[in-house]
Order: C-alpha cells, then structure tokens, then sequence
C-alpha cells in the first residue's frame, strides 16, 4: 500500500526567560501522515522538494492576510526505505536565503549627496535542527535567512513549508503551519554576510558576472545582479578573498565599451566612503579582495594602462634626435618591460606650440617613431634620418654624432688631448682616419648608443608589440608639468612639451582607445585624454636616470604657529628641473608628487628651507614657521 508524506516541523523554544518567548529554531523531519497524491512505493524513491516560506503578521490573530515570502528550498529525493529518508541532492554548506533591499550605489543626480548607503539591509538567521532519522545530509543545522527590512513594522511570524514529491504537491504550506514566534528587537540575531558592489571605470553596474568567494577555503561562486550586487551568506563572521570568476569573459564584455574614446565624458566611478578595490584587468589571472562580514566592498573594473613619462631634456627644437641628456633615464625601462610584458606599447610624441601645426603634427610622430626605434634597437630607422629625403631642419649629421659619441662609456678617459670625438671613435674602433662618418662607421655608433640604457623591447622572454601615435601641439602641459593645459598660449618653446610618453596596455586588449600605428591626433580629439584617464600607475622617467616615485607635503603657518597661509606664493627648486612657481590652498597645505628621492629647495617670501621628498605612503607634513624656524612633524 502507497504511502503519503508530509514535512513536520517541531517547535524548539530555547529563549530565556522574559524574553517575549521567541522561538530560535526548531527540527525538521518528515512523517506519513499527510494526504497527498504521490503514491510513493515502499521500494522506489522520488524527486523531492522541500520549500519555506515566511508569514509575517503584525497581530497574532488580527484577520488580515498576512504578507508572506519564500525564503528558499531544499532539492533531492525521498523513499521509504528505513524512513522515510530525504536525501539532499546538493552539498547544503549555506544557509537558504532570499535578498531584498537597494544595492550599494552612489548617487549621481544633480543635487543628490554622494554619500552611499552602507550596504543592504542583513538577512536574519532562523536555525532548524534537521532530525537525523528523516536526514541524509552533511549538514546537521540549517540557517533560513529572513530578509531583516522586511520584519519591519510586523510582530509575529509564521515558518510555512510545502513538499513536492515527483513534481506534485503533496503536503501544502497550508498543512505545514506549525511553527508561530514573536519578532523582537534582540531576535533573530543578524547573519553574517559578505557584501560586494561590482562597477565599471565609470560607476555603472556589472550585472551577471561570476565572482569566486575563498571564505576560509571554501571556494563558492556568486553573480551579481542588475544592480551590479552579490551577497555570500556566511556561517560566522570573518574575511574572505573574492576575484572575477572568468576574466576573459568579463574581458570579453568590456572590449567594446573600452573601445570608445567619449567614454570618459560620460561619467566616473562615483567616490565611495566603504572600502572600494581597483581590478585592473590584465591577462588571465584574476586580481583579488579581501572581504570582511558586515562591511560593504566595491570593486571597480578597470583596462589595464601603465603610463611611463619621459621627463627632462630629450629633445631640441624641432628636432627627433634623442639627446645624451636623456640616455640615464631610459636605463629604468628595463625592469618596466619586464613588469608589462605581455603587452601592448603605445609611444606617444608631443610639441611645444612653436611653429605650425603643419610642422608639429609630423615632427611628433617622428619623435615617437624615434623613440620607439630606440627601444628596439632598430638602427635602420635612424639611419634613416641621415638621408637628404629628410626635411633639411630635421636632418641628423655631424652634431647628432658628436652627441652619441661624447655618450660613450670610454670617451671621457679615452680621449687624447686635443683629440675631436670623431677621431677618437674612429681610432678607438679602428677605423682609418677621416673628416666624418661613413655609414658603416655611422651604424656602428648608433648600435653601441642604443646599447647604453641596457635594455631593449624586442629581448628573449620578453612579449611586447610596440605602436607610435603623434599627438602634435595639441596637448601641452600646464605650468605644474602634470596635467592638461586646458587653453594653452600659441608660439610658446617649451621644453616640457617636448615630450614622448609610453602607455603600456593589456595584451588581449590591446591599445584603448585605439589607433592604427602611424596615426595623429587632430585638434579636441579624445583619445590621448582617455590614455590618460585610465592610467592606474604612473612613473616618472628622468633624464638623469633617478626614479620619480616620491612626494614632498608642506603646511605654512604665520610666525605665531597658529594661523594657516592660505594662498601663499612657493617656489620649489629640484636638480635638473625648471623651477616650478605654486601655492598653498585654503589649509596652508602644499604637495608636489613625483619627486626624485633627496632634499629639495623651498622658498617662501625669501625663506629658503630644504624638504625630504618621502615615499606616497609617507605623509610628512613640516610646519615651516615664516621667519622662523623649520619643524618637522610626522603623521
């Protein structure tokens, strides 16, 4: 004879006394005693599954319908066999848990605040026990997560359950009412919960993307939904690591979006007061957070773009020679090949605003192309700039190889005196003796200055395409050397401004924007600015071989100690740099960034103090006194 089933769940009171008599859990077994229609037979088993559901009232018998959510399901099969036996087709390692609630998001409306909500409301935790005698399962209490927002304004609750045996209801919520409690301040307690916001380079939501949770080497996969929000459930509070599940495909989905140049001036990743993690993607690995229960985490998704800027003399006017003055600087691309390989290299060459734009626009791309030959050794392409095909200003000659030769490691204590350079490299590499150079002579000079910074694009192990782009005139530096000029004076000689800049991309990526090799950026074009904007990491390259990876952070006060010099006038001396004019803001607080390493010259109304520049993550911050002393505070 068919036997019927139906889900049973015992009432388990563990709270103290005085405390309203909330029921904290209960256990969860099954009986034969329903009535349902599945003919389950003693020597078969069945598809199975058990679903909860949650009845919130605001009085215990008031009438009124009351408002009910579904708070997750058990899957397996049941039979009979020693039973009846429910055996779970799924590791049960979570609680079941529905999530409701606002994602995390800035607010980008005009008017609106940027403040964010801190996270979504948590879900509260309801344990039931499962009776081991009805149970197959690795999991000996199971934790329903109740959303917290919605017990709001409700003073009871119902726990429902349903049972489907073969796709058929056999025990309805309805029949399995059993377990009545009191909502109160103090219960149920919170659930712990890992929080993640996952945006794009300009604050839209990612939806739909895997993410991998390792919360104390249980590895669970999450996706995000329309807002860009997961949520893992956890079963005690503590840190967890979380990285893109699928890179490629994340990559994939991105490659269009990072493809277009107006991207920029459409808007940027809101600023976020809760913990936010850069992912710049780049290659297949994922980059990781931590993640700490009940703390929010955003996670912004960026194009990978290391920017390297050549800074100092590397160019005279109107010429693409690269100047001696800037062979110590470029010995520090080694280790930044070898940090960006495989990649994609995009040389991007400038212009004062002297001279036509029909002169400007031409003569940055060749730098670019010059510089990039560098890179790779190629003595071809400079060899070329000898030829009478070259515009007679921008032709190379005697004065390019005096340059490269008086660079040579053995000149200064090889050369005879009263010796030209020309007869020293001559007679030193054993060619005879002539006025100039001839081209095997020529060839020979250009290798061995190529070779002098001791690294080259093209080595073994090494996977890096290299494309030149010319931007022109069309985009000075401002007085501070850092950013944009944004309305720039015409005819101005600025050494600055003759400038090459390397943009390391993604090798899947590729340039982004991009341009074909060879290009030229017109007048108000937007890819070169959105170069820019996407440059995660930035590092200064100077002439004189020194890393820029420092800063220098001043606040001025009056003579009493007491009154911040907002506005103050400042001038700041660094060895081989311009003197670069400034002044303090509305606090007395000046910083300059990408400083080389040492003791740099401040002036201010004729007071003249030395500051350390110190590493970025080093706010030191020396209280100058005007007229007075120099004290030196940490913090």
């Amino acid at each position: 004879m068919a036997k019927t089933l139906r889900v049973r769940l015992d009432p388990v009171p563990t709270a103290a006394a005085g405390s309203a008599g909330f029921i904290e859990g209960v256990t969860l077994g099954l009986t034969s005693l329903g009535k349902g229609k599945s003919q389950l037979k003693p020597d078969a088993s069945l598809s199975a599954k058990i679903t909860f559901r949650l009845a919130l009232r605001k009085e215990i018998r008031s009438g009124e319908e009351p408002g009910r959510e579904l708070l997750g399901s058990l899957s397996g099969e049941i039979s009979l066999e020693g039973g009846p036996v429910f055996t779970t087709a799924e590791a049960l390692e979570e609680a079941l848990t529905l999530e409701f609630g606002d994602a995390l998001e800035g607010k980008a409306e005009a008017g609106e605040s940027d403040e964010p909500s801190p996270h979504r409301p948590r879900p509260r935790v309801l344990p039931l026990e499962l009776d081991p005698a009805s149970f197959r399962s690795s999991l000996k209490q199971l934790r329903l997560a109740i959303p917290s927002e919605k017990l709001s304004g409700f003073r009871f609750f119902e726990l429902e359950s349903e049972l489907e045996l073969g796709g058929s209801v056999e025990a309805s919520f309805e029949q399995n009412d059993v377990l009545d409690g009191r909502i109160t301040a103090e219960s149920p307690p919170p659930l712990p919960c890992y929080d993640v916001l996952l945006i794009d380079d300009v604050g839209q939501p990612l939806a739909d993307v895997a993410l991998s949770v390792d919360d104390a080497g249980n590895e669970t996969e999450l996706v995000t939904d329309a807002s860009g929000f997961a949520r893992l459930v956890t079963q005690a509070p503590g840190t967890a690591t979380v990285g893109v599940a699928d890179v490629a495909a994340l990559r994939s989905r991105l490659k269009p979006e990072w493809n277009k140049p107006d991207r920029g001036k459409r808007g940027r990743a809101p600023e976020f007061s809760v913990e936010t993690t850069v992912f710049t993607l780049r290659g297949e690995e994922s980059p990781s957070a931590v993640l700490e229960s009940g703390r929010a985490h955003v996670i912004c998704v960026r194009p990978y773009v290391f920017l390297a800027r050549l800074k100092g003399v590397f160019f005279d006017l109107n010429k693409t020679f690269l100047l001696k003055t800037a062979i110590g600087g470029m010995k520090d691309l080694r280790a930044i090949y070898q940090d960006n390989s495989p990649g994609k290299l995009l040389v991007v060459g400038h212009t004062d605003t002297s001279g036509a734009p029909s002169t400007n626009d031409p003569l940055s791309l060749e730098r670019a192309r010059s510089v990039a030959a560098y890179l790779s050794d190629d003595v071809a392409v400079w060899e070329k700039q000898y030829q009478t095909s070259v515009p007679e200003s921008r032709r190379w000659g005697a004065p390019e190889d005096e340059q490269m030769i008086e660079a040579l490691l053995d000149f200064e204590t090889g050369r005879q005196p009263g010796e030209s350079t020309v007869a020293f490299f001559r007679r030193t590499r054993g060619f005879p003796e002539a006025a100039s150079l001839g081209e095997g002579e020529r060839k020979q000079l250009i290798t061995e200055y190529m070779a002098l910074d001791g690294a080259n694009v093209k080595d073994e192990g090494l996977d890096i395409a290299v494309v030149t782009h010319g931007c022109g005139e069309n985009f000075p530096l401002d007085e501070t050397g850092e950013n944009l000029d944004r309305s720039p004076d015409d005819g101005q000689r600025e050494q600055l401004d003759r400038r090459v800049e390397l943009f390391f991309f993604d090798k899947e990526l590729g340039v982004q924007p991009p341009v074909t090799d060879g290009s030229s950026s017109k007048p108000g074009s937007l890819e070169y600015p959105e170069w820019r904007r996407r440059a995660t990491e930035i590092q200064e390259i100077d002439a004189n071989g020194r890393p820029r990876d420092r800063h220098i952070s001043v606040i001025l006060l009056s003579n009493s100690g007491n009154l911040p010099l907002a506005d103050r006038k400042l001038t700041l001396n660094v060895d081989g740099d311009p003197p670069f004019e400034g002044s303090t803001d509305a606090d007395g607080a000046f910083e300059k960034l990408n400083l080389p390493a040492g003791d740099h010259l401040l002036t201010v109304d004729g007071v003249e103090v030395f500051v350390s520049a110190t590493p970025t993550d080093i706010v030191k911050r020396p209280h100058v006194v005007v007229g007075h002393v120099l004290i030196t505070e940490d913090t």
